[in-house]
């Protein structure tokens, strides 16, 4: 600014200095990719946490609090004393 220098040449001479990541707007390339694309790779990466979150609470779950029905307690009942006699026969041999 004190030698007179226009804006543009001011631009030109930081960002040969210190590259294109001093500019608000960098252009697109190699070089600059990182700062284009890492907001749109963290706003798809946040859409896909909230996408398997609200998948996941749409499962429906069994609550504790279910009972089971007359049939299943029975077969349950039946598994169980199955289990205590094949282990008290392994027990006498």
């Amino acid at each position: 600014i004190m030698d007179d220098k226009s804006d543009i040449e001011i631009t030109q001479y930081m960002v040969a200095r210190y590259g294109d990541f001093i500019l608000y707007r960098p252009q697109f390339n190699a070089a600059t990719a990182v700062l284009w694309l890492t907001p749109l790779g963290l706003l798809l990466l946040g859409l896909f946490v909230w996408w398997r979150m609200a998948a996941t609470r749409a499962k429906p779950k069994l609550s504790s609090d279910e009972a089971l029905s007359v049939t299943e307690q029975q077969q349950l009942k039946d598994l169980l004393e199955e289990e205590n006699s094949a282990s008290k026969d392994g027990d006498n041999k």
